[in-house]
């Protein structure tokens, strides 16, 4: 699963934190491209070690552009990194931290994009957990890339019963 990339990238900038660990700007140290990075703590983590490697093979074997690229993993220290697509930040956001709606023709277009991504996923088996805006993330030329990779619990097999208890609260 996670390669030995430790010396690859070096970490910048802390640009976001969530239940399952924190997201860093960082460099590819060989070509200097800008990467996210995001850290989850294996040590102080609730989620079992299977479960998120599970999650991180899932996201290893999804290619679309409909979905931020999952690039490498690897271990450091206590450390279980992801390496991704940096991205200009989420619809949530662009919201105002949901303080503001956005233009309706802004939310078609988001919604059509998050569409493209589910049906992706829905195409390869897979569903997603977790659909809001926080998780809509947008690029640099105002792309808009859906469903973030998030790891744990964030692409389960078609199969795995879900139940209302466990949709996303916005559901």
């Amino acid at each position: 699963m996670a390669q030995q990339l430790g010396d690859a990238y070096e970490l910048d900038d802390l640009i976001g934190r969530g239940s399952f660990g924190d997201v860093f700007r960082a460099v590819e140290v060989h070509s200097g491209e800008l990467v996210a990075v995001k850290a989850i703590d294996l040590e102080s983590t609730d989620e079992e070690i299977d479960d998120i490697q599970r999650e991180v093979l899932i996201m290893a074997g999804l290619s679309s552009p409909h979905l931020v690229c999952y690039r490498a993993s690897y271990i450091f220290g206590t450390q279980l990194r992801i390496v991704m697509d940096l991205m200009a930040g989420s619809v949530y956001d662009a919201m105002g931290g949901g303080s503001r709606p956005l233009a309706e023709a802004d939310a078609s277009a988001v919604v059509c994009e998050v569409l493209r991504g589910l049906a992706y996923l829905h195409s390869h088996g897979k569903i997603h957990r977790d659909v809001k805006a926080a998780n809509v993330l947008l690029s640099e030329r105002g792309e808009v890339l859906p469903l973030r990779s998030r790891a744990p619990r964030w692409a389960w097999n078609v199969a795995t019963r879900v139940t209302p208890r466990e949709w996303a609260p916005g559901l």
